[in-house]
């Protein structure tokens, strides 16, 4: 047997004798002509390109939260490198200049291959992103996606669910998609910020899971919301318990008195409030008169009659479609989409029972209300103020000869068509909300008067306001 010394020794004569001695740990053998050179030249170069992108395929796995299983093809991958790198290694160590400067060209042709994917990569990504955000105002068909490839379905789960909400509250039947994409980024970051206070709650409460208490507190300041919500969670618990009387075989009609006290929509007791302390002395006439049930039948009256003025004109058509739009959730037989949609686990150590879900549905659902009704309020000033704006242009002469003569203002029935004449008619066709409105809406939303301090002025870091 050859020792260490020994063998690099005879790898040197054969050198000198213009025979070459390759090692690659489980294939080693002596490169005599200039074939077996020129195979082993290409093999060693494909070992670095290999190395090379395998690296980089190890980067494109990332491991996330909720998917431990990645982990196993990135000890593979990098297995595989670790042995091609060390094999190379010890074909280096042979001393043979041009055998290292083969291997050194493949892995920087490797390193070129992976610089080159990487750059494509992010520009395709960079691309996706501006096409997507793209304004599609001077398209035909307003609110349809031009290449709905660009849309990205893992993050944007409930586009048609929120078109179908806006077109309930008053906006166009086919919203921008933009708007859309928008609105539905706020709403999840709105639903995370709600869980994180709400889990914050439960940890001062001293409990480990988020109760409907801890998100009703965290809107108590709007009484109509709340009133809503409660409102919400009674007829639930009226429904769960005729379904859970319907399991048993119980007859729903019932005329005795025990029967009915069963069936009866429950009151949902608030700890924070003062009244609720003493709910148990209050009569029975006197609860059926509460604030509470009276806040949410106007707000039920109030969106009826919006709904009835919306409907009014409408065909049997589309009366049939703005039906089914109303039936529009976020949680309704999609619980496992919104769990995954806001990802609740990334951000608390706490679970959500089908409760919270419900209620945090229900929030998203009146987010989109308030958004979309806010918009719309924006975009009339704006619209009123752009019209008042042309109507002052128009009783001014000198300006309006000024724009005619640059060809600005023609006729009637060229040039601008936005005017608004004695004889015009009705404006009927109607623009989507724009992604700016949305903008205006939420910042609206989310400004609260800040007091001085001290007339010291610089910026303050403010906390993000649940619309």
């Amino acid at each position: 047997m050859y020792s260490e010394s020994n063998m690099i020794e005879l790898a040197k004569r054969y050198v000198l004798k213009n025979q070459i001695y390759l090692n690659l740990v489980f294939f080693s053998t002596f490169l005599k002509t200039s074939k077996q050179r020129s195979v082993a030249y290409f093999v060693l170069i494909v070992l670095g390109v290999l190395e090379r992108t395998l690296s980089l395929l190890s980067d494109l796995i990332p491991v996330t939260i909720g998917k431990p299983w990645l982990i196993v093809p990135r000890i593979i991958i990098y297995f595989v490198v670790t042995m091609l790198r060390y094999a190379l290694m010890i074909a280096i160590m042979t001393g043979y200049i041009p055998l290292f400067m083969v291997i050194v060209s493949g892995l920087a042709i490797g390193q070129l291959i992976v610089e080159v994917s990487r750059y494509l990569i992010k520009a395709r990504k960079f691309r996706m992103k501006k096409d997507a955000m793209k304004s599609d105002s001077t398209s035909t068909d307003i609110g349809v996606v031009r290449n709905p490839s660009l849309v990205n379905e893992s993050k944007y789960k409930y586009l048609s669910e929120i078109q179908q909400m806006m077109f309930v509250f008053g906006e166009v039947q086919d919203p921008l998609i933009e708007t859309t994409m928008l609105i539905e980024d706020i709403l999840r970051s709105q639903v995370v910020e709600i869980c994180i206070q709400a889990a914050a709650q439960a940890q001062l409460r001293g409990s480990r899971f988020i109760s409907s208490e801890d998100l009703i507190f965290l809107i108590r300041h709007d009484r109509q919301k709340v009133s809503r919500l409660t409102e919400f969670l009674s007829w639930k618990d009226v429904r769960k318990n005729v379904k859970d009387r319907e399991d048993a075989g119980d007859d729903i009609i019932d005329e005795t008195e025990d029967k009915q006290e069963k069936t009866k929509k429950a009151k949902i007791k608030l700890f924070w409030e003062l009244a609720d302390s003493f709910a148990e002395n209050i009569p029975q006439e006197m609860e059926d008169t509460d604030d509470e049930e009276l806040y949410a039948k106007e707000e039920s009256l109030r969106r009826l009659k919006a709904a009835d003025d919306i409907t009014k004109k409408m065909t049997r058509d589309e009366y049939v479609h703005y039906s089914e739009c109303r039936q529009a959730s976020f949680t309704y037989r999609k619980g496992k989409r919104f769990r995954d949609w806001i990802n609740i686990q990334a951000y608390i150590d706490m679970k959500a029972n089908d409760d919270i879900i419900d209620i945090l549905g229900f929030l998203a659902f009146e987010m989109v209300l308030k958004l979309t009704e806010t918009a719309l309020q924006i975009k009339q000033k704006f619209e009123y103020a752009h019209s008042k704006s042309d109507t002052s242009n128009r009783k001014n002469p000198q300006l309006n000869n000024n724009q005619n003569s640059k060809g600005k203002y023609n006729s009637i029935g060229t040039g601008n068509q936005n005017q608004v004449f004695l004889f015009s008619g009705p404006q009927i066709n109607r623009t989507p909300l724009l992604a700016e409105h949305i903008q205006e809406a939420f910042r609206q939303f989310q400004y609260r008067p800040q007091p001085f301090r001290n007339f010291r002025g610089g910026l303050q870091r403010t906390n993000v306001s649940l619309i």
